[in-house]
């Protein structure tokens, strides 16, 4: 188990995508990133899929102090896409190893409904060992998930050494 604060693990993050494009997305690669190196943030389950409040505050924290510079554009369906890039003054002295970087290039730029569904689909692995018993769980959190998705979204978590 590594040790890491969430500030430097959402920094290391953010350093490595180059930049990341909406809070859901990088709520995902934090929640990846933080399974694979044995990190607790306190992830529950949310619309979207897992969400850590601990994130969501430090990402604020980040943006507030400068460390992290927020772009809100329009989208087509009328909502608000926030995009995250580190600030030029913030010191590179970032350290994740390459299997990590790895995984945080592909998630940002992999379509952001697979990663929702692969992070459902993970969460819920987690407490239940079946996964055929997956899509009837996800119910019970509000998640439309079908044996499709669930065999997908295990190809993809195969692919990123998730399970």
């Amino acid at each position: 188990m590594i040790i890491m604060e969430p500030i430097d693990l959402i920094l290391s993050i953010v350093y490595y995508a180059g930049e990341v494009d909406g809070r859901t997305r990088l709520q995902k690669i934090v929640y990846f990133v933080s399974e694979k190196l044995g990190l607790d943030l306190g992830f529950i389950p949310h619309y979207y899929g897992p969400y850590s409040s601990i994130v969501a505050k430090t990402l604020e924290d980040l943006v507030v102090t400068d460390f992290i510079e927020e772009y809100i554009t329009p989208t087509l369906s009328g909502r608000l896409l926030y995009v995250y890039k580190l600030k030029p003054n913030v010191e590179e002295n970032f350290v994740l190893n390459d299997e990590i970087k790895d995984l945080v290039k592909k998630l940002a730029k992999e379509d952001l409904d697979k990663v929702i569904v692969a992070s459902k689909v993970h969460y819920l692995l987690k407490r239940h060992k079946d996964a055929d018993s997956l899509p009837d769980e996800a119910k019970k959190y509000g998640w439309d998930i079908d044996n499709n998705d669930v065999r997908e979204a295990l190809k993809f978590l195969q692919e990123l050494g998730l399970v």
